[in-house]
C-alpha cells in the first residue's frame, strides 16, 4: 500500500469517524430536547391535575361547610310570628320535611296556619339548600305544582329573588332567596283571610331569610 492511498484510508476513516460522531451527538441532543420537551409537558399536566384536585377539594369542602353552617340554622323561629296573622288565626305545630330522591336540600321546616274552627287553613315552609341546582329544582317542582290551569298570577317583584304568586282556587307564594326558599299557601274561603295578609308576611319573611341565609359567617 502506497503511502497517498495509507493517507486515503487515514482521511476517510476520520471523515467516517466524524460523520458518526455528529450523528450521535445529533441524537443525543434530541434526546434532550425530547427529555426537555417531556419534562415541560409532565410539568403542565402535573399542574392541571393539581388543579383539578384543589377545585375537587375547594368544592367538597365548601360543599361541607355550607350544609354544616345551614343545617345549624333555627328556622322555626321566624316561620309565623306575631301580625302575620289575621285575627282569630293560630300558628300551629311545626313539621320536619324529609328530602328524598327527587326533592333534596339540607333542611326544611313547615308550620300550619290554624283557622279560627281549628282546621288547617294553611302552611308556611323555609328550605335550605347547600347547592343552587338543588334549589333550582325545588322552585321549579312547587311553582309547578301550584300553577294549576285558571289560576290567577300576582305580580310581586319587591318579594325574593325568583318568586311565583297567584290566588284563586287558593292564594300562595313561592320565591328564592340566597340559599333559602320561602312557600305561604292558603286555602281559599278562609274568612278575613285577605291578600294583603299573605303578601306582608312573604315579605317579612323574606327579610328574614336575607339576615340568616345569605352570609355564611
Amino acid at each position: 500500500m502506497t503511502d497517498e492511498n495509507h493517507h486515503g484510508d487515514m482521511r476517510h476513516n476520520h471523515q467516517t469517524s466524524a460523520k458518526t460522531c455528529q450523528v450521535f451527538e445529533g441524537q443525543k441532543q434530541t434526546e434532550q430536547n425530547m427529555n426537555f420537551k417531556n419534562k415541560i409537558l409532565l410539568g403542565i399536566a402535573s399542574i392541571l391535575l393539581l388543579s383539578v384536585f384543589g377545585c375537587y377539594g375547594y368544592l367538597v369542602y365548601d360543599k361541607v361547610s355550607k350544609t354544616k353552617w345551614l343545617s345549624n340554622l333555627d328556622v322555626t323561629a321566624f316561620l309565623i310570628e306575631t301580625n302575620d296573622l289575621p285575627a282569630g288565626y293560630t300558628p300551629g305545630i311545626i313539621k320536619n320535611i324529609e328530602p328524598n330522591d327527587y326533592n333534596k336540600f339540607v333542611q326544611a321546616k313547615e308550620q300550619e296556619i290554624i283557622a279560627p274552627d281549628g282546621s288547617i287553613a294553611g302552611t308556611v315552609s323555609v328550605y335550605l339548600f347547600s347547592l343552587k341546582n338543588e334549589q333550582d329544582e325545588m322552585y321549579n317542582f312547587l311553582s309547578l305544582m301550584e300553577t294549576p290551569e285558571g289560576m290567577i298570577p300576582l305580580d310581586l317583584p319587591e318579594i325574593g329573588e325568583s318568586r311565583l304568586a297567584a290566588i284563586d282556587p287558593f292564594d300562595f307564594i313561592v320565591f328564592t332567596r340566597c340559599t333559602a326558599i320561602g312557600y305561604i299557601q292558603v286555602e281559599k274561603l278562609q274568612p278575613n283571610y285577605g291578600v294583603d295578609y299573605l303578601i306582608a308576611h312573604a315579605k317579612r319573611l323574606d327579610e328574614k331569610l336575607k339576615s340568616i341565609a345569605c352570609e355564611q359567617p
